[in-house]
């Protein structure tokens, strides 16, 4: 199913839709073959306790959507995702929620990639990963603002870039950021902003 920005009548301009003070705006689990892929594209959640939940929907697609909290700490997580393979992450902006991204064996059988994303001002880790993630991809994201870790992982973590390619994520440099915003990460290979050969 695709849930993304809609046009009313005529009209040439697209509308983005808004999920506003909800305990979760949205929750999808356990999508069989022929329902074929989950897209959410060019929605907005505001104030919302959990923003995108995720479990076993593989080949999804989550573009474009801003998942917004408030600076109250009872906006959780952003989104979270389980048990999920051959999905892409990408262009979302995700700011002022206790945790940007939470993820679970993810990345399984097939890839997935978190792309391009914004992570801005959240309260305790950006991106959480736990147990196995072997295919997950983490690349070109901007994490700025933030408190606690921008990228935690506390399983199995693929090689993140190699001697030829960065992996190319930008990370919050400030003294909350003692490890240079990664925690126990294999082969991930990152340096500090405040390098000059970043």
């Amino acid at each position: 199913y695709t849930l993304r920005s809609y046009k009313i009548g005529n009209s040439s301009s697209w509308k983005r839709s808004r999920f506003d003070n909800l305990y979760r705006a949205v929750k999808s689990i356990e999508t069989c073959e022929t329902m074929g892929s989950i897209r959410l594209d060019e929605n907005d959640i505001n104030n919302c306790k959990y923003g995108i939940y995720l479990k076993a929907t593989n080949t999804s697609m989550i573009t474009r959507n801003n998942i917004f909290g408030l600076n109250d700490n009872k906006s959780m997580l952003g989104i979270t995702m389980e048990g999920m393979s051959g999905y892409n992450f990408t262009e979302n902006k995700i700011k002022q929620m206790q945790i940007g991204a939470w993820g679970k064996s993810i990345g399984n059988q097939v890839g997935a990639n978190l792309y391009k994303n914004e992570f801005s001002y959240n309260h305790t880790e950006s991106a959480l990963f736990m147990e196995s993630n072997p295919n997950l991809q983490v690349e070109c994201n901007t994490f700025s603002n933030n408190k606690g870790f921008d990228i935690r992982n506390t399983g199995t973590f693929a090689n993140q870039g190699n001697n030829n390619k960065t992996i190319g994520n930008d990370f919050s440099v400030d003294t909350d950021h003692p490890t240079l915003g990664i925690s126990a990460t294999t082969g991930v290979m990152v340096k500090s902003q405040l390098d000059p050969n970043y």
